[in-house]
């Protein structure tokens, strides 16, 4: 027999063999993941907060400072708006905390931080500036109905209301009341069209015929009321049957 035809059977691995070998590659992913997370913990631990930052830049700033307190509360101030931290409004006399906690309000549209002033007085008025200035920068006007100051109310539906084309409007009222579309030709593109489409009655001679029927029509002038100047209107003499643009019939 030829040894070079002779080949070793493949190993397998028993069921066994297969769950105790995925069972260590589990534990030592999850090894793995420990240390890390153990490692990362530690350094947060050793890591000083934001807040513990900024309370140790504030003592530093003003340690030497000519009044310390003053200035820590002012240095306090700055720090809570900058870095949007109202933790720090605590570390504030109780006369600084409302101010601290409104200006962060405003600043962050926050309903929740006006919930943490003090004084019911000021409290509302936060409230009622941050929800106007939520519904004018979402254009939002239900969000006015939020306010509870009557004029603030008010005025944050008017600030939101559509701004009028106050020139358009005054030739939408002229052509109205002259009774002509024509006067819309000053504008153009789709607010021309628009200020025609406004104007009820297209009648410019007030003779009681439209523009359009006095043209397509009956061939009279839209803008004389006695086309043919025989002291009769022209919708008149149509009424009776005659030619407003002549003698005879029509």
């Amino acid at each position: 027999m030829d040894l070079n035809d002779y080949q070793s059977p493949a190993r397998r691995f028993t069921p066994k063999q297969l769950a105790l070998i995925a069972g260590g590659v589990i534990l030592a992913v999850a090894i793995v993941v420990l240390v890390v997370v153990w490692i990362r913990s530690r350094a947060s631990i050793n890591r000083p907060s934001l807040l513990q930052q900024s309370r140790a830049t504030i003592e530093q700033t003003c340690t030497d400072a000519s009044d310390p307190e003053a200035c820590r509360i002012e240095q306090t101030k700055q720090a809570a708006e900058q870095n949007s931290q109202s933790k720090l409004c605590l570390d504030l006399p109780d006369a600084d905390k409302d101010g601290c906690y409104w200006e962060l309000a405003v600043k962050q549209q926050d309903l929740k931080t006006c919930g943490e002033i003090k004084q019911e007085t000021y409290r509302a008025l936060c409230t009622d500036e941050v929800a106007r200035d939520q519904a004018i920068a979402s254009g939002t006007p239900s969000r006015c109905d939020m306010i509870k100051d009557v004029q603030q109310r008010e005025g944050c539906h008017q600030a939101l209301e559509p701004k009028v084309d106050s020139a358009f409007e005054a030739k939408v009222l002229e052509a109205n009341q002259k009774q002509d579309r024509n006067l819309c030709d000053v504008f153009e593109g789709d607010q021309k069209q628009d200020c025609k489409e406004r104007v009820l009655i297209d009648d410019p001679d007030f003779d009681g015929l439209a523009t359009e029927q006095e043209v397509q029509v009956y061939g009279t002038d839209p803008r004389k009321a006695d086309t043919d100047g025989d002291g009769y209107n022209d919708a008149d003499e149509i009424a009776a049957g005659y030619n407003p643009r002549g003698e005879g019939k029509l």
